[in-house]
């Protein structure tokens, strides 16, 4: 029905609204905010001979933006914004809420006529649309194989190997963190029935003490069905309640929640406890009453009116007991399960936070620098401007090296291009290959501590007219020279045009997206040779890097009053945002785990308690007997501990069943990790004997003579 086109998001200058700020901006084509079924609030979108061009100056402001920088004002409209010392008409605000992705400030046009978007090969546009109305995606991918086809025979060197692939949108927001949010959900659902087993057990418990009362009742002339429905009203009642104090926990946990911040995790901020969850809540709450309660109403119901008033209430363990028993072996069968899931990200948490980034962390501080275009239009006067910005920065007391590289490992973006060693590959075919590409100052690998293997580094005698040289990894030196020494091999690089140069020296590979991606294959570039407009200047400091952000900040103004800095952070942040979301899942799982642990020592004390209580006349004859502390403790710990075997055999299989759908959520743990299925059941077997010593001490204080004398 529709199709669009956009750009990844870049950051801008933006200057003439107070001090200079760095700002994030989009380009798309024409009826791209329709395809998404959006249009703007105020103002208009793009028109056709918008997208035409590079020369057009017209922009679309997110809402967010408009109130920061305009107040939300209409007469925002016609203004204009001067983004990289260029002006630029708004014409339109986009409706709150609005974003593809991550979050921008601004939308440009697509200009088709723009230099880097007239290379083929480079496929660095992609594709949003909408389906019409009852074309299924496998007749559009159909249709999509045959113009693939059609544009392979058509550009044989840009798309020999290059497919049209339709993803629904829902699937690319929301489908790498869907098996974590199912394992979530699926943990809540185990903690729930955990609970309810509890509130079933205590029920039936609270069932058989009442019997006098229930069979008062029915002498009296109450019917069956009448119990039911009181004790059912009792259950919903009590399930209400509980209900609303859960309703009250989960308004300070989505606080919690939201100040977690996970990376990753779509919409995070909307999350909120609204009438759809105030509904979920009521339902699940009297659903949960009704469940759970039904089973110990019956049982309760069922009281013989003569015997159940002879008997003061007492019973033996009848009406429920094996039920009580089956639902302990279920709360163990499903906390083993949990205990299990938790202690596999945890330790899969462990071997992720171990693995080193291949640099050095400590005492380092990282600056985007993001020049614009307009004010440092050649190579030369943005070499000029960083490294006096690196002259100055190393003057300051505390600093100990600076250096800067156009793409920051761990900030979460990267820049490929396609090689090709002369006399192996060929640029344009399949043989050619693919790695990350970084610009770098001189004596970067030596500020960020990535040691030199072999070769030499760069120095300032790479610069432009001298022979073009390149430093590559050790990944990539596996990769393509296994059995060879780099050093004085050449490669092509597909820059839009052909760019060679020789491998002077290899370094250590660097996590560059995160620490879970591995090492790609990554080769540098000297900035003596290939400038960058955009940088990050990284600072290794002898103090807390903290310090430094407001010097820096006025180091740049001194040099450049217009220049905003776009961000400043620590590598340790980058590691932090990093594993934001392992640690936001193995902290909520433990945590879920952690209640399902305390909610089964309860259940296991509870119902052993009860059998306590039910038996004291057959405790006090064994007692009276000559029965020993030790035949006591083996009567109560024996059930409680059979309880909790049957418990962890069924949760042992469930446990390696469910566990597989893990698998990937794990980072070098194997979902049938050995140490993880050994710790659990010991925990749980603590926990058993725990929970059983209690009921077996009180068991072992009744005094024999007033229990047989109690009728």
């Amino acid at each position: 029905e529709n199709l669009a086109a956009r750009r990844g998001a870049q950051s801008y200058a933006l200057t003439g609204l107070g001090a200079p700020e760095q700002i994030r901006g989009q380009t798309v084509s024409v009826g791209f905010f329709e395809t998404l079924g959006a249009g703007p609030v105020a103002g208009r979108s793009f028109r056709a001979n918008e997208e035409m061009s590079a020369s057009s100056r017209v922009v679309v402001l997110s809402n967010g933006f408009w109130q920061r920088a305009f107040g939300g004002e209409r007469d925002a409209l016609g203004k204009t914004l001067t983004l990289d010392g260029t002006t630029y008409d708004i014409v339109g605000v986009m409706p709150p809420g609005f974003r593809l992705f991550n979050s921008v400030d601004f939308w440009r046009p697509l200009a088709f006529d723009q230099a880097s978007n007239m290379i083929r090969r480079f496929h660095n546009v992609r594709l949003v649309g909408r389906l019409r109305p009852g074309v299924t995606i496998e007749a559009a991918q159909a249709e999509l194989d045959v113009i693939s086809r059609q544009l392979e025979e058509q550009y044989p060197v840009s798309n020999p190997t290059w497919r049209l692939v339709i993803t629904p949108l829902k699937e690319i927001l929301v489908g790498t963190i869907r098996p974590a949010l199912l394992m979530l959900l699926g943990a809540v659902t185990l903690v729930l029935f955990i609970a309810c087993s509890n509130v079933a057990n205590l029920l039936l418990a609270r069932g058989a003490t009442r019997r006098a009362e229930i069979g008062v009742r029915a002498a009296l002339g109450a019917g069956r069905m009448r119990v039911v429905h009181q004790l059912l009203v009792e259950n919903m009642t009590l399930g209400l309640i509980g209900g609303g104090v859960g309703l009250g926990v989960a308004y300070a946990g989505v606080k919690v929640l939201r100040q977690l911040d996970p990376q990753n995790l779509p919409r995070l901020q909307e999350v909120s406890v609204d009438w759809r969850v105030l509904l979920f809540a009521l339902g699940l709450s009297i659903a949960s009453a009704l469940v759970f309660g039904l089973f110990p109403a019956i049982v309760a119901s069922r009281a013989d009116a003569i015997s159940s008033v002879s008997r003061g209430g007492r019973s033996s363990e009848t009406g429920g007991g094996k039920i009580r028993a089956a639902l302990v072996s279920t709360q163990v069968a499903l906390t083993f399960m949990l205990l299990v899931g938790s202690g596999l990200l945890i330790r899969s948490f462990g071997r992720l936070t171990s693995v080193e980034p291949g640099f050095e962390t400590d005492q380092l501080l990282a600056a985007a620098l993001s020049l614009p275009p307009a004010r440092y239009e050649t190579d030369e006067s943005q070499r000029i401007f960083f490294e006096t910005v690196q002259q100055r920065v190393e003057a300051v007391s505390g600093v100990d090296g600076v250096g800067w590289i156009d793409v920051l490992p761990m900030g979460g973006s990267g820049n490929d291009t396609y090689l090709a060693v002369p006399g192996r590959h060929q640029l344009g075919t399949e043989t050619q290959f693919n790695a990350q590409t970084r610009a770098v100052s001189d004596n970067y690998f030596e500020v960020m501590g990535i040691p030199l293997v072999r070769g030499r580094q760069f120095s300032n005698v790479d610069r432009d007219g001298s022979p073009a040289v390149v430093i590559i990894d050790e990944p990539f030196a596996q990769a393509i020279f296994p059995e060879e020494d780099p050093i004085g091999q050449r490669i092509r690089m597909d820059f839009g045009e052909v760019y060679e140069a020789e491998i002077v020296g290899v370094v250590g590979g660097v996590s560059q997206f995160s620490l879970a991606t591995g090492l790609p294959l990554t080769f540098y570039l000297p900035s003596g040779q290939v400038m960058q407009s955009n940088n990050t200047v990284v600072v290794r400091t002898s103090v807390e890097p903290e310090v430094l952000v407001r010097t820096i900040s006025r180091i740049v103004a001194e040099i450049d009053p217009l220049q905003p800095v776009a961000r400043m952070t620590t590598a340790h942040d980058l590691l932090e945002q990093s594993v934001a979301q392992p640690r936001f899942q193995t902290l909520l799982l433990g945590l879920f785990a952690t209640v399902a642990l305390v909610l089964s020592a309860i259940g296991i004390y509870g119902v052993l308690g009860y059998y306590v209580a039910q038996r004291r006349r057959e405790v006090g004859l064994r007692v009276a007997l000559g029965a020993q502390k030790r035949d006591v403790y083996r009567l109560v710990l024996g059930r409680g501990l059979a309880y909790t075997a049957i418990g962890l055999v069924v949760g042992l299989v469930g446990a390696i069943a469910l566990s597989r759908f893990m698998a990937n959520l794990l980072f070098g743990v194997t979902p049938t990790d050995p140490l993880t299925l050994i710790v659990v059941p010991i925990i749980l077997g603590v926990v058993a004997v725990t929970s059983s010593y209690l009921p077996a001490r009180r068991a072992l204080g009744i005094d024999p003579m007033v229990a047989l004398r109690e009728t």
